[in-house]
């Protein structure tokens, strides 16, 4: 209707910046992953449900790569049942893997940090990483 693509629409309209917070993606174009990248945006990976609902998958390492913020998270209402982080991240790291057909896409250390690091830095906390002036957000 207007001529753009919905990541094009939103950095014309003046959201798509470093506090916008997008979920799935899994439509993105090449040019929109370069425009996405550069906004500053985060994108919240929801691999379970995606694989769960048949869907594509978002071009997580490629947006990872061009320097988006990548958060791992799930769908709620979940529509896989799961609301476990621990299974969101070896799925995610798979299915990565699996999608792409290499092995050196989503180590656990870049899976780890889209799960820790990535969410706190998407919500502006100080948290997520073991460091002197940051939230002890510790799980033992």
């Amino acid at each position: 209707r207007y001529g753009l693509t919905p990541v094009e629409y939103l950095a014309e309209a003046g959201v798509l910046h470093e506090n916008l917070i997008g979920v799935h993606g899994i439509y993105l174009s090449d040019g929109e992953v370069k425009l996405y990248s550069q906004s500053g945006a985060t994108l919240v990976h929801c691999s379970l449900s995606m694989a769960k609902l048949e869907a594509r998958i978002a071009p997580i390492i490629e947006l990872y790569t061009a320097g988006t913020n990548i958060a791992l998270g799930n769908d709620s209402p979940n529509p896989v049942g799961v609301m476990d982080m621990f299974t969101e991240m070896r799925f995610a790291a798979v299915l990565n893997k699996v999608w792409r057909k290499r092995t050196d896409v989503a180590s656990t250390r870049e899976v780890f940090s889209w799960a820790t690091v990535g969410g706190a830095s998407a919500l502006k906390l100080k948290a997520g990483l073991i460091k002197p002036g940051y939230l002890a957000d510790l799980v033992l």
